[in-house]
């Protein structure tokens, strides 16, 4: 009695037709349903992606900004030893580890490990050279 009550074109009055048009719908969502979740997953790599650019980036301007302090401090510092506790100081600041050492595995000219200030290669000679001091341009 269900089905004398239905319209023709109904879905449920059971026609080849309307079975046709019913799988037809069906294959319809399922593509756009295919579709969609395509679309969704190559926004998700492409959202993935432009974070870890970001997060990227971000490591690496905080690594220029400690290279930036850790120079002007040791163009600043009396003694290489205070460049270096400096330098070593805030890369562990950085880092997080509890403590840090500086190895040199051999000493320039124009510096030596006592306390003396150092001598920036450009601005002075070393005191063994015959040539005066001057300035680089």
């Amino acid at each position: 009695m269900a089905q004398e009550m239905a319209a023709p074109n109904h879905p449920a009055a059971g026609s080849k037709s309307s079975l046709a048009t019913i799988a037809r719908l069906e294959k319809q969502v399922a593509r756009e349903r295919a579709a969609r979740l395509a679309a969704e997953e190559r926004a998700e790599h492409a959202h993935r992606a432009l974070y870890e650019r970001q997060e990227a980036l971000r490591r690496y301007i905080a690594y220029v900004e400690l290279l930036q302090d850790i120079t002007v401090a040791a163009n600043l510092a009396k003694t290489i030893d205070d460049a270096y506790a400096y330098a070593l100081r805030q890369i562990c600041i950085r880092d997080g580890w509890p403590i840090s050492r500086a190895v040199s595995s051999r000493t320039p000219d124009w510096w030596t490990r006592s306390s003396r200030p150092c001598t920036r290669p450009g601005w002075t000679r070393p005191a063994s050279s015959s040539r005066s001091p001057r300035r680089r341009s």
